[in-house]
This record gives structure tokens, sequence and C-alpha cells, in this order.
């Protein structure tokens, strides 16, 4: 079962996780919550169940997983139960993962210079690029006579020509419409 308020629950257990710097944790103690619940129908059936009150689904949420669980991610299921959310935990959960994964993905990119960059010149370079695009970005430098001087970026399908020929190309255009 879909829930469409899943990917709402997601992000705030996301927002949180990264709030307290949790994130790779509750990533890994949520798998095990999932994985515990998915290989054991009879806490599935329990949890998912109307007939069982919510506090009797918590307490029992909470002696299973408390003392392998982040308090956070025990509350958080605590909300799931109250708001009858329970039963979409795996979409929830699977919504989590997307979010860490989004955030921690690599992206690879090129800059192109004249001559080679230093390491640590490609290291500042990443730095401020995985700020830009808020990814971990690698760079590899290429070697382009033909630039100038400067540098040319080409990250997934974005560029950033920081060049002097572009430079040079944007001042002859500039001159060519006052004339």
């Amino acid at each position: 079962m879909i829930d469409e308020s899943a990917p709402v629950y997601a992000k705030a257990m996301f927002d949180v996780a990264e709030e307290t710097e949790t994130t790779d944790e509750v990533l890994a103690q949520f798998s095990e919550v999932v994985k515990t619940i998915k290989e054991n129908k009879d806490l599935s059936d329990v949890l998912k169940t109307p007939f069982i009150l919510a506090d009797d689904k918590k307490a029992i949420l909470e002696k299973i997983f408390s003392d392998t669980t982040d308090i956070y991610l025990i509350n958080f299921l605590k909300v799931l139960i109250d708001r009858k959310k329970i039963r979409y935990i795996d979409d929830v959960y699977h919504r989590f993962v997307k979010l860490v994964n989004d955030k921690k993905t690599l992206e690879k990119g090129t800059v192109y210079s004249v001559v080679a960059l230093s390491d640590e010149e490609i290291k500042e370079l990443e730095a401020k690029m995985s700020k830009k695009f808020s990814r971990v970005v690698k760079l590899e430098n290429k070697i382009d006579k033909s630039l100038m001087g400067g540098v040319f970026i080409k990250i997934g399908n974005k560029e950033i020509d920081g060049t002097v020929r572009s430079r040079i190309n944007g001042l002859k255009k500039e001159l060519s419409k006052m004339i």
C-alpha cells in the first residue's frame, strides 16, 4: 500500500536525523525496524490491526526496539501509530532512504584548464561545487589548450564557464551591440 503522506513523514524523520547529525545511524536502525516488522508476521499484524490500542502498540515497539534504536526514531514510530500510518512504514522507510541517498549522491564532473591544476586547487573547486550543488562533487582535471586561461567545469548537464575565451566572447558581443 502506498500512502500520499509517506513523503511528508519521511522528510520529517530525515530533517530530525540531519539536525541531530545521526542520519547514518537512523538509516541503519530504521532498516532493522522495518526488517523486523516484515519478518515477524505477528508483530506486523499487531501494529496494523485497529483493535489494539495505540498505547499498547507503542509499548510493544518500545519494548522491542528501545535498546537498539535512537529515541527520535522510537518517537517517530509512535507518531506513525498515533496517526494510524504505521501500516505504511515500508513506504515511509523507502522515501527516507531516497532522501538520504539524494543528499549523499556523488556527482562526478570534469574541470578543463590550460594547465594541470594542483590537488589543492581541485579540492578547493570540489568544495565550492559541492556547496553550490548540495552534493558531494568529485572533479577530474583535463587539459584544454584552447581555453586561453581560466577553467571550464562540467558537472552532469550543468556547465560553469570561467574561461578567458568566454569572457572575451562576452566582451565582443557587448562591443558589437554598442557599434
